[in-house]
């Protein structure tokens, strides 16, 4: 939950400058090579192991339930919080393929027109920008699967272009990745096919009236179907491995949070939420790791020696990640939130022309 009286703010990946690109690249890069005293895992992968874990527990705690979305909010935000005790001029961009755009007077989410000559938003610039060089790069090799380019070759010798410091640690790689500890995505990557996932969201999505159906039809498509399109590790349950998993949870997050906007009442967030009888998912229940009740993963030992300690009394309920504004930070589609009146010392250090695009 917020930890500071700064607001800071997401923007959107495909419209970061040069210089915010590279010092969330940095970061992550800081993330991946430094490790807590005590630990054999990059504080990095210490999140993706726990994003495998949390799978195996009885049920699954963030995915297939409701508590998806409030788990994931609450993990993104945890991360995030890491990247920023390395650089607090940094935050999570989001990877737009909603085309989410803005919101009217009323809250509602308003989308780019897709239909205008030029078109207000298309997958070509948004994938051209995030799947670049010098930010993610882009498909796996054709013959490998192994990728080959982006900001993870400031890791290694230039001159041989190849992304091994950006490896799976071989317990993980052992215990969850078949043993590859190989960093690989698809062989090829369409942009073209995310303007379905647009009419998807601004049609079915958004326009579910109760949570179920919209928990559902979003975890569903485009949800997994970001997963499976970008293909290696980020179709596994080891998926933040891929960083791209950070900008894909975050556009999740951010639709969410265009719909609880106009589903809520009286600021009463809880009443967007409807959970289920099963440990993890009432309103009320502990969220895995930080929980007090005693609940653990069936996880191998090795797996085991390798999770994150969760400080006592470090515990948070699915009801505590369901109101938005009690986080320190709002997406820049969020125009109610009073994005000029809140961007500080954020978006003046590396976000360009903070609040100009409402």
């Amino acid at each position: 939950m917020s930890s500071s009286s700064d607001t800071y703010v997401r923007q959107d990946a495909a419209e970061l400058s040069s210089q915010a690109v590279e010092r969330f690249t940095d970061a992550l890069i800081e993330l991946k090579t430094t490790t807590r005293s005590g630990s054999s895992l990059s504080i990095y992968d210490e999140f993706v192991a726990v994003h495998w874990a949390v799978t195996r527990l009885n049920p699954d705690n963030a995915h297939g339930r409701p508590a998806f979305l409030p788990w994931h909010r609450e993990y993104l935000y945890r991360f995030e919080q890491e990247l920023r005790n390395v650089d607090s001029g940094v935050a999570l961009p989001y990877w737009n393929w909603s085309a989410i755009d803005g919101t009217t007077a009323d809250g509602e989410p308003e989308f780019a027109d897709v239909s205008s000559q030029p078109p207000e938003w298309s997958p070509t610039p948004v994938f051209d920008a995030i799947f670049s060089d010098d930010f993610l790069g882009g498909a796996g090799d054709p013959d490998s699967g192994a990728v080959t380019n982006g900001f993870y070759t400031r890791m290694d010798d230039p001159q041989t272009r190849t992304v091994e410091g950006w490896s799976l640690p071989q317990v993980l790689a052992d215990e969850a990745g078949g043993g590859d500890t190989v960093f690989r995505r698809n062989t090829a990557l369409n942009g073209s096919a995310w303007t379905g996932w647009q009419s998807r969201v601004e049609g079915q999505v958004i326009g579910a009236s109760d949570y179920p159906s919209f928990r559902q039809r979003l975890e569903s498509h485009p949800h997994n179907t970001g997963h499976t399109w970008t293909g290696g590790q980020m179709s596994r349950m080891i998926s933040p491995f891929d960083p791209l998993f950070w900008l894909h949870h975050a556009e999740v997050d951010r639709v969410w949070l265009h719909w609880q906007k106009v589903q809520v009442q009286d600021d009463d967030w809880a009443g967007t939420y409807q959970g289920v009888p099963a440990d993890g998912h009432r309103i009320d229940d502990d969220m895995w790791p930080w929980n007090a009740d005693g609940r653990r993963p069936n996880v191998p030992q090795a797996i085991e020696d390798v999770l994150p300690d969760v400080p006592s009394g470090d515990t948070v309920q699915v009801q505590d990640a369901l109101d938005p504004y009690d986080y320190d930070y709002i997406y820049d589609s969020d125009s109610q939130a009073g994005l000029g009146l809140a961007c500080g010392s954020v978006c003046t250090s590396i976000l360009d022309a903070c609040g100009s695009r409402r």
